[in-house]
């Protein structure tokens, strides 16, 4: 079974985030939605960098590192597609550079 997908994004500019509205159809049947929000969060841990100074010399830098985070906030899709509609979603997501997906049904 083949689904199609259709992405609607919304930028969110006080929140510097952005929320991505999925849309899946099969056929001519529309099969459900999903809302994901997207943002970047602080790590609590810190990165060690080394970097070179003006005078070429190794110096530390600690930075906090941010990561591209995704929260499914609504989910209307049957059991029967979640799965490949999931899969579809990761797929998107991985192509803009977010790798955490967070779901809590």
């Amino acid at each position: 079974m083949d689904l199609d997908m259709k992405i609607q994004p919304k930028f969110i500019e006080n929140e510097s985030a952005i929320i991505f509205s999925f849309y899946f159809r099969n056929a001519s049947m529309k099969v459900g939605e999903a809302v994901i929000y997207t943002c970047e969060e602080e790590q609590n841990e810190e990165l060690t960098r080394m970097i070179y100074n003006s005078h070429e010399e190794l110096t530390e830098l600690n930075a906090n590192a941010k990561r591209k985070m995704a929260y499914v906030t609504e989910l209307t899709i049957p059991e029967g597609f979640k799965n490949q509609s999931f899969t579809k979603i990761k797929e998107f997501l991985k192509i803009i550079g977010i790798n955490t997906c967070v779901y809590q049904h």
